[in-house]
């Protein structure tokens, strides 16, 4: 083996080298091939040939390259020659969609070797792009950025991907629009189709600030969008929401401009006070005089409205620092003046429940995030006052701190009233599924079950029982309970109709607490309290058609204070609940009288078919018959003459004709009044064979369908 030190590559020739150079390029995994100028073969490897389709044994040496036409190899002849020839070099990347690869191109010219020799390689990078397109989908979807993936297409820019954002941002609307040619999606907005077009056709990267308005809505958004070229064919747009942040800076320059005018004016002030106390300092105790009264006449004014505003400094751990306080602070919280330093800012004075929000609400301030937020607060008097609460961050303290401007008003009234509509809605449903119970249920004990649920769910009540008429003993027994055990409640499951607690309920006819009215309550009923760790026991009576249906009793637990007004709920539902009884009566009584109305029209549809079969039967079997044995007798009087009485026979078989008439009118007047097939055959038999007899008889055409 030669030893590679004495390698001396300088004394080897040209076809040494080739013959190298070609072995070590015949085993390369890359297609490789190796071409005169005039684009003619000296090697290729088989790699090339396994990549071009051909037989391994084949000769290429002295072929010429545009003999392989395809994907590949037709830019190279098309485009890649001038640049080799200036620039030495080419690369490009190509996309083959028979095999679906990725194919990177790189045609070396070597003019330093005699005769000069171009080099063309051909890398498979499919898998390395997938890779990276993988990780540019995860990124792209996981994106908290709303961003929206045009492609080229022809000649037209059609949106072909968008992440969850995008989605979230357009409620969802882009998803029927996948496909769209950027011309239609932005057709009245012509800027960002031109921007679109750009960013691909200049391959740079475009960002602007643009502002969308909805007239209609009186509303505006800004979003800061940046326009991405990502080759070969993609423009990716990134639309980032960015009102609120312009809403605040505009707000903070506004800010700022008052406080600069502020600042110039109070300058001006200043100045003019140092000129006069320069010129008269006589004056000085009359100007602080008249200050003091203005600031007084100002506290006064503040402390008769109902808002107030403050500064202060919030720091990391929820506290804060009071600067200053004006307004009518005294009168919404009750703190006097030299209380307010104590606990302006304090959580103390703001509703437990509350305190979260407004620790919450102080941290935000840190993020620069302005705040606007509903709380109540604890009145100096124990009474709670809604407030609501705009919050407004500045600049940050050497402390850590920042400072915080807030306005606060009194929403008390608004918050009751808001309240009150709430809770009335919230008993007319009750009303309302008060009703749907009656409508779908019969059993008056599992109307009554129902009923106490309902009574459960809206008012927290859990011990309950219902009394209804007892119709064998008189008085009011047990009808239902919920949340009584039987052996407790089994003494008084009867109430006679004179009972203290009856006479008292007929008598005040509305809803009674009969702690409120009574005062020895009896030592039964105190260990029913006892047990059950109740406070006091509730009797809501229901009324119907003047009479007294049902009596509610309901035992208030221990833990709960009945809420004012809530009286008046149960008097509603007692009310409704007799309405919807007497309807149910009513209903019944309507029922009741329909059924007595169709067993009299049955009774007089068959008394109207008694008479018209006794009318048929007299028709046919008396009438009938008499005329049939005179026309028999006609007959015999008729076989009796002589053939010579001519008249007298015509004048005998005019009446025997006559006679035949009547016969025939007889019987179809019978049938007509019950035809005795009817009960024989049934209805269907009946009324065709009517049809054919008598019906067509009278040149009617009738057809008769029967179903069933």
């Amino acid at each position: 083996m030669t030893d590679p030190s004495k390698f001396n590559i300088d004394q080897m020739d040209n076809d040494q080298l080739a013959s190298i150079l070609m072995a070590g390029m015949d085993s390369a995994m890359n297609p490789v091939a190796v071409l005169t100028l005039d684009r003619r073969f000296i090697f290729c490897n088989r790699a090339w040939k396994t990549f071009h389709d051909l037989d391994p044994d084949t000769e290429m040496a002295g072929k010429n390259l545009d003999e392989i036409i395809n994907e590949i190899i037709e830019p190279i002849i098309l485009e890649g020659m001038e640049t080799i020839w200036k620039e030495k070099r080419y690369q490009k990347k190509f996309f083959v969609p028979c095999s679906e690869k990725w194919i990177v191109v790189d045609a070396i010219l070597l003019d330093n070797l005699e005769p000069p020799i171009m080099v063309i390689i051909l890398m498979d990078i499919t898998s390395s792009i997938k890779d990276s397109d993988d990780r540019l989908k995860s990124h792209f979807m996981s994106n908290p950025v709303p961003m929206f993936m045009w492609r080229r297409e022809g000649p037209e820019m059609v949106l072909r991907d968008f992440n969850e954002a995008g989605i979230k941002l357009t409620d969802g609307r882009i998803c029927e629009h996948l496909g769209i040619f950027a011309s239609e999606f932005h057709k009245d907005k012509p800027e960002i189709i031109a921007e679109i077009n750009r960013c691909y056709e200049e391959k740079l990267s475009i960002q602007r600030e643009v502002e969308l308005k909805n007239v209609a809505a009186g509303a505006a958004w800004h979003f800061d969008v940046k326009y991405v070229y990502l080759a070969p064919d993609v423009v990716m747009v990134h639309t980032e929401d960015i009102t609120d942040r312009v809403t605040a800076l505009k707000e903070l320059e506004k800010y700022k401009e008052h406080l600069e005018e502020l600042v110039k004016q109070r300058t001006m002030q200043i100045e003019e006070v140092n000129e006069k106390l320069r010129s008269e300092i006589g004056e000085r105790k009359l100007t602080e005089a008249a200050l003091r009264e203005s600031e007084e006449r100002y506290r006064s004014v503040s402390e008769l409205t109902s808002d107030y505003t403050y500064s202060g400094v919030v720091y990391r751990d929820g506290s804060m620092k009071r600067e200053w306080v004006a307004g009518a602070f005294a009168s919404i919280t009750g703190y006097s003046p030299d209380e307010i330093n104590r606990v302006l800012g304090r959580l103390e004075i703001i509703h437990p429940e509350d305190r979260d929000i407004m620790l919450e609400q102080r941290q935000s301030y840190f993020s620069g995030n302005k705040r606007v937020e509903e709380f109540r607060l604890i009145h100096k008097d124990g009474s709670i006052v809604w407030a609501l609460l705009y919050g407004l961050p500045g600049e940050k303290t050497e402390d850590g701190g920042i400072r915080v401007i807030g306005a606060v008003k009194n929403i008390t009234e608004r918050k009751i009233a808001g309240l009150e509509l709430e809770r009335r809605n919230r008993e007319l449903r009750v009303l309302k599924q008060i009703g749907e119970i009656f409508r779908a249920e019969n059993d008056m004990v599992e109307v009554f079950r129902q009923i106490l649920d309902l009574i459960h769910d809206e008012s927290r009540i859990k011990n309950m029982g219902v009394w209804g008429p007892d119709q064998n003993r008189g008085g009011f027994s047990l009808m239902l309970t919920k949340n009584i055990p039987d052996e407790l409640i089994s003494p008084v499951n009867h109430l006679e109709s004179d009972n203290e607690y009856v006479a008292l309920l007929v008598k005040a006819g509305r809803v009674v607490v009969f702690e409120d009215v009574i005062e020895d309550y009896g030592p039964f009923n105190k260990k029913i309290k006892k047990e059950l760790k109740i406070s006091k026991t509730m009797a809501m009576p229901v009324k119907a058609s003047g009479e007294l249906r049902a009596i509610f009793i309901m035992g208030i637990p221990s833990n709960m204070e009945l809420p004012t007004g809530k009286s008046d709920f149960f008097n509603m539902v007692g009310n409704q609940v007799g309405v919807e009884i007497e309807r149910v009566e009513l209903l019944k009584a309507r029922s009741e009288y329909q059924k007595q109305l169709r067993k009299l029209a049955e009774n007089r549809l068959r008394a109207n078919e008694d008479v018209r079969r006794e009318v048929a039967h007299d028709l046919h079997d008396v009438i009938g018959q008499a005329v049939a044995g005179i026309n028999t007798e006609a007959k015999v009087f008729e076989q009796t003459l002589s053939s010579d009485d001519v008249k007298t026979i015509e004048w005998t078989g005019h009446i025997r004709g006559e006679l035949k008439k009547l016969i025939k009118e007889t019987r179809r007047a019978a049938y007509s009044l019950h035809p005795p097939m009817l009960e024989d055959l049934g209805l269907i038999p009946t009324l065709k064979w009517y049809i054919n007899r008598i019906v067509k008889s009278e040149g009617f055409e009738i057809e008769l369908i029967a179903t069933g």
